[in-house]
């Protein structure tokens, strides 16, 4: 294995004493962001075209936003919630689908 090599080690070794570790701030309670697809105008074996969920909530009420999503997005939703989670972010969350552009 590559890995395994002594001069491969030492190279690895030495990259991540120049990695520096940015603290990231805690994100709210109330927001959820999860990217669905982080791919280009066409969908891979591994990524699926952009697609961005945000989930908000609003008074103790959850609300859903889409952002850029392609083809295939709902089959991604299906994937992180299962078809039932997804059928109700869709029929009693999901209030704004933006699209920014077109491919």
């Amino acid at each position: 294995s590559p890995l395994e090599n002594p001069v491969m080690q030492k190279h690895i070794e030495n990259l991540n004493k120049r990695i520096t570790i940015c603290p990231v701030a805690p994100f709210p309670d109330n927001i959820e962001c999860i990217f669905l697809g982080t791919g280009a105008a066409l969908p891979s074996k591994y990524r699926n075209v952009s697609a961005i969920l945000l989930r908000l909530k609003i008074n103790g009420t959850m609300k859903a936003i889409l952002l850029d999503c392609g083809e295939g997005t709902y089959f991604q939703m299906c994937r992180r919630f299962g078809r039932l989670g997804t059928n109700k972010i869709v029929r009693d969350e999901l209030s704004l689908i933006w699209i920014s552009h077109m491919h």
